[in-house]
């Protein structure tokens, strides 16, 4: 309690996430007989979780993405046009992509979608192809140069985009986004891989709110 207490002064979600972490590792360490102490993490309560809920606009989308390099400009398209996480995004590699379909495989879940390899989506990843250095090898996600690129390379052209743009929201609200922006349910369901459909519509109504009629009244 006293960790979770300390490390949430400033990061509760992390603090929730490495005490998640280490009562795993406990947990597996009595699995194989290492110890028969009992997890102390256990009947610990983690701090309080607030939804997240950041709609991007296209203004500010387009606001940050004529504010970065070439990079910040296709991880932010194909987090959009994908509506992928942004570890799933970075774990793409040429591989995956075929003539019909980019194969993705989502590392929370362990389960593998096939997102149609068409339109703009297409285009994207014929010019990433294009550019690569090795064809046909390593990550799908490159630099100007056409080396593999990474998550931290990413993360600091992104927040000097975002800086410079004044504008702020997260590479994962563009998942938020892109399920927001779809019309029909079923599709964004299947394209953000939720279970059910109560997930998608919960994601949904968290960036735009409850969609309800006017009163329809007499009196005027």
């Amino acid at each position: 309690r006293r960790y979770l207490d300390l490390r949430g002064a400033t990061a509760r979600v992390r603090a929730n996430r490495e005490m998640a972490l280490l009562s795993h590792m406990l947990n597996r360490a009595r699995e194989w007989g290492m110890t028969e102490k009992p997890n102390p993490c256990q009947g610990v309560r983690k701090h309080r979780e607030q939804s997240r809920n950041r709609y991007v606009s296209d203004e500010e989308y387009l606001a940050v993405w004529r504010a970065g390099d070439q990079l910040v400009r296709d991880v932010m398209g194909l987090a959009l046009l994908m509506g992928q996480r942004p570890q799933d995004l970075f774990g793409l590699r040429c591989a995956d992509v075929t003539a019909e379909f980019v194969h993705v495989e989502i590392r929370k879940t362990q389960r593998r979608i096939r997102i149609e390899n068409t339109g703009k989506l297409r285009a994207m990843v014929d010019e990433l192809l294009a550019r690569k250095r090795q064809p046909s090898q390593g990550a799908l996600i490159v630099n100007q140069r056409g080396f593999d690129a990474t998550a931290a390379m990413f993360k600091k052209r992104f927040e000097l985009a975002r800086d410079k743009a004044g504008v702020t929201f997260q590479l994962r609200d563009l998942r938020a986004k892109n399920a927001t922006d779809t019309d029909d349910l079923a599709t964004a369901q299947k394209r953000l891989a939720h279970t059910s459909r109560s997930t998608t519509e919960r994601y949904i109504r968290a960036r735009k709110g409850d969609r309800v009629a006017p009163l329809e009244s007499d009196m005027e």
